[in-house]
């Protein structure tokens, strides 16, 4: 683990892609005080293009409010759908 990873409370999100294409992050679940991961599919969009185009914007903006301290353990935002 490197130092950066020490201090924070989750990992970015990132696209998965494959025969399940889905968004994963993991954030600290101060419960259990252990890294969850939290999934957002996206096989229900058609479209490559528009997947793709809908992927890297949920990616930016889940990643920024991750780096301002949401913790989606702490927050119930249905924003997305999360699994």
């Amino acid at each position: 683990m490197s130092k950066n990873q020490n201090l924070l409370s989750f990992k970015p999100a990132e696209l998965y892609v494959g025969k399940e294409w889905y968004i994963a992050y993991y954030a600290l679940n101060p419960s259990t005080n252990q890294l969850h991961r939290k999934k957002i599919k996206l096989n229900r969009i058609k479209s490559i293009t528009a997947r793709r185009k809908f992927a890297k914007k949920v990616i930016q903006d889940v990643n920024e409010q991750l780096y301002n301290g949401w913790n989606p353990s702490l927050y119930a935002d249905k924003k997305y759908r999360a699994t």
